[in-house]
């Protein structure tokens, strides 16, 4: 019984501390190409629009569906 309980706590240990780390740094590892990146801003786009038929929104984000890479620093 003491050992599962000792199992218990050294998961708890590393789900709490290694894997909210590893989550954080994994995104610095990751590389998008521009290509993906706009992809994932049109399918955003896509669900906002779902989300909120207003017109005015709608014509916002159509203008702004192209997004520009170079201001973020992730020029490829």
């Amino acid at each position: 019984m003491k050992l599962i309980s000792i199992k218990r706590i050294f998961y708890l240990a590393t789900s709490t501390f290694i894997l909210p780390y590893f989550d954080y740094c994994s995104t610095l590892l990751c590389y998008f190409l521009k290509e993906a990146i706009d992809k994932l801003a049109k399918r955003t786009t896509i669900t906002l629009l779902n989300q909120w038929p207003n017109q005015k929104v709608i014509n916002k984000l159509l203008c702004d569906q192209e997004i520009n890479v170079e201001v973020f620093n992730l020029i490829c």
